[in-house]
């Protein structure tokens, strides 16, 4: 073999090596087993507790700081739950309780009311507030 030939068998083999090692390296791993927060959210899965727990140790004291911290869905509502328990009262819409200012409800309400919704399985929104007031529209008119 001359030289030549040498650093590609060389350069073969590392390349080898390395692509080895990529292959069989999973960094995902490491970052899933270390990262419980990513940036400032929380990215738990969301189902449970999560929320509930996220409240617990970083104390909300609002619903907006919920929903900040976890968009829509069950981690939001556990959330909620910790600031309902723990800090002032909530208000209700005709028997659904309300996060803050009950505007969720009433914008499923009006929509329901605009779009002559009457069943409640027509209520499929992407909030349970917006939901909850679209189903109180059809369980007050149907």
């Amino acid at each position: 073999m001359d030289d030549g030939e040498s650093w590609i068998s060389v350069l073969v083999v590392v390349a080898l090596v390395w692509g080895g090692y990529a292959f069989f390296n999973d960094d995902e791993s490491d970052e899933r087993a270390n990262s419980t927060y990513k940036s400032e959210t929380y990215i738990g899965s969301d189902s449970g507790d999560d929320g509930y727990t996220w409240a617990e140790n970083n104390d909300p004291t609002t619903f907006d700081e919920c929903q900040d911290q976890f968009g829509t869905g069950s981690g939001e509502d556990d959330c909620n739950e910790y600031v309902k328990d723990n800090y002032a009262g909530s208000n209700t819409f005709n028997g659904y309780e309300c996060t803050e200012d009950c505007s969720g409800h009433e914008a499923g309400y009006n929509w329901a009311e605009e779009n002559d919704i009457s069943d409640e399985y027509d209520c499929d929104g992407n909030s349970n507030s917006f939901n909850e007031g679209c189903v109180s529209y059809v369980e007050e008119n149907y």
